[in-house]
Protein backbone atom coordinates (compact mmCIF):
# COMPACT_ATOMS: atom_id res chain seq x y z
CA UNK A 1 0.00 0.00 0.00
CA UNK A 2 1.51 3.89 -0.73
CA UNK A 3 1.54 6.16 2.00
CA UNK A 4 -1.67 9.06 1.99
CA UNK A 5 -1.93 12.04 3.04
CA UNK A 6 -4.55 10.54 5.28
CA UNK A 7 -2.63 7.60 6.52
CA UNK A 8 0.40 10.07 7.42
CA UNK A 9 -2.18 12.43 9.27
CA UNK A 10 -3.39 9.46 11.24
CA UNK A 11 -0.01 7.56 12.31
CA UNK A 12 1.24 11.21 13.53
CA UNK A 13 -2.01 11.44 15.40
CA UNK A 14 -1.97 8.36 17.00
CA UNK A 15 1.77 8.53 17.67
CA UNK A 16 1.10 12.17 19.47
CA UNK A 17 -1.49 10.67 21.92
CA UNK A 18 0.32 7.86 22.93
CA UNK A 19 3.56 9.90 23.94
CA UNK A 20 0.99 12.42 25.54
CA UNK A 21 -0.25 9.35 27.34
CA UNK A 22 3.44 8.19 28.37
CA UNK A 23 4.35 11.57 29.28
CA UNK A 24 1.03 12.28 31.64
CA UNK A 25 1.85 8.67 32.86
CA UNK A 26 5.29 9.85 34.05
CA UNK A 27 3.95 13.19 35.32
CA UNK A 28 1.89 11.43 37.59
CA UNK A 29 4.84 9.14 39.15
CA UNK A 30 6.61 12.46 38.94
CA UNK A 31 4.07 14.02 41.39
CA UNK A 32 4.09 11.22 43.13
CA UNK A 33 7.45 10.27 44.00
CA UNK A 34 8.19 14.58 44.71
CA UNK A 35 5.17 14.46 47.86
CA UNK A 36 7.25 15.22 51.32
CA UNK A 37 10.45 17.01 52.26
CA UNK A 38 13.84 17.41 50.37
CA UNK A 39 17.08 18.72 51.55
CA UNK A 40 20.23 20.11 49.80
CA UNK A 41 23.32 22.27 50.83
CA UNK A 42 24.78 24.14 47.88
CA UNK A 43 28.12 26.55 48.43
CA UNK A 44 26.61 30.24 46.92
CA UNK A 45 28.69 32.77 44.73
CA UNK A 46 30.75 34.36 47.36
CA UNK A 47 31.06 31.51 49.85
CA UNK A 48 27.70 31.95 51.73
CA UNK A 49 25.59 28.41 52.40
CA UNK A 50 22.52 27.08 51.77
CA UNK A 51 20.97 24.82 53.54
CA UNK A 52 17.45 24.32 52.26
CA UNK A 53 14.57 22.21 52.44
CA UNK A 54 11.55 22.06 50.35
CA UNK A 55 8.31 20.38 51.05
CA UNK A 56 6.34 19.14 48.05
CA UNK A 57 2.61 18.84 49.41
CA UNK A 58 -0.43 17.29 47.58
CA UNK A 59 -3.06 19.32 46.15
CA UNK A 60 -0.08 21.71 44.56
CA UNK A 61 1.69 23.73 47.36
CA UNK A 62 5.19 23.90 47.86
CA UNK A 63 7.05 25.23 51.03
CA UNK A 64 10.79 26.17 51.38
CA UNK A 65 12.49 27.12 54.58
CA UNK A 66 16.34 27.08 55.62
CA UNK A 67 18.77 29.40 55.87
CA UNK A 68 21.71 31.66 54.48
CA UNK A 69 25.33 31.67 56.24
CA UNK A 70 27.68 33.60 55.66
CA UNK A 71 30.93 34.80 57.76
CA UNK A 72 29.18 33.91 61.14
CA UNK A 73 26.14 35.91 59.88
CA UNK A 74 22.88 33.60 59.73
CA UNK A 75 19.39 34.88 57.25
CA UNK A 76 16.31 32.73 57.51
CA UNK A 77 14.21 31.24 54.37
CA UNK A 78 10.54 31.00 54.80
CA UNK A 79 8.99 30.87 51.31
CA UNK A 80 5.66 29.20 49.65
CA UNK A 81 4.28 28.70 46.80
CA UNK A 82 2.58 25.91 44.20
CA UNK A 83 4.19 23.78 42.51
CA UNK A 84 2.72 20.94 39.60
CA UNK A 85 4.69 18.62 37.00
CA UNK A 86 3.95 18.55 33.59
CA UNK A 87 5.90 17.21 30.35
CA UNK A 88 8.69 16.23 32.76
CA UNK A 89 9.09 19.40 34.48
CA UNK A 90 8.79 20.90 37.97
CA UNK A 91 6.74 23.94 37.80
CA UNK A 92 6.36 25.97 40.81
CA UNK A 93 5.78 29.80 41.54
CA UNK A 94 6.68 32.03 44.79
CA UNK A 95 4.04 33.64 46.36
CA UNK A 96 5.60 34.49 49.65
CA UNK A 97 8.97 34.59 50.78
CA UNK A 98 10.99 36.67 53.44
CA UNK A 99 13.87 37.14 51.32
CA UNK A 100 12.53 39.21 48.86
CA UNK A 101 15.68 39.89 47.33
CA UNK A 102 17.16 36.88 46.23
CA UNK A 103 13.88 35.21 46.13
CA UNK A 104 10.84 37.71 44.89
CA UNK A 105 6.67 36.93 45.16
CA UNK A 106 5.88 35.89 41.91
CA UNK A 107 9.04 34.51 41.21
CA UNK A 108 8.15 31.33 38.56
CA UNK A 109 10.57 28.75 37.12
CA UNK A 110 10.43 25.16 35.69
CA UNK A 111 13.10 22.84 36.49
CA UNK A 112 14.03 19.71 33.90
CA UNK A 113 13.10 16.67 36.23
CA UNK A 114 16.25 13.94 35.99
CA UNK A 115 15.17 11.11 38.20
CA UNK A 116 12.98 10.90 41.34
CA UNK A 117 13.44 8.03 43.57
CA UNK A 118 13.00 7.07 46.85
CA UNK A 119 15.88 8.80 48.52
CA UNK A 120 17.41 11.25 45.66
CA UNK A 121 15.52 14.27 43.60
CA UNK A 122 17.79 15.00 40.52
CA UNK A 123 16.77 18.21 38.21
CA UNK A 124 18.15 20.86 35.91
CA UNK A 125 17.28 24.17 37.42
CA UNK A 126 15.22 26.29 34.94
CA UNK A 127 16.43 29.58 36.25
CA UNK A 128 20.26 28.68 36.64
CA UNK A 129 21.12 25.64 34.28
CA UNK A 130 22.94 23.50 36.80
CA UNK A 131 22.22 19.81 37.83
CA UNK A 132 20.65 19.64 41.85
CA UNK A 133 21.12 17.51 43.78
CA UNK A 134 18.53 16.95 46.53
CA UNK A 135 18.35 14.26 49.61
CA UNK A 136 14.59 13.09 51.01
CA UNK A 137 14.57 14.44 54.48
CA UNK A 138 14.05 11.27 56.80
Amino acid sequence: MRPTPFRNALLVTALAITVGACNQNRDAEYTEALLGTWVMQDMMEGGAVLDAETTFLSGGRVNWSGRISYQGQSVPIIASGTWRVENGHLHYTVETSNITELLPNGFASADSIVSVSAKEYVYVSGSEGETVVEQRKT
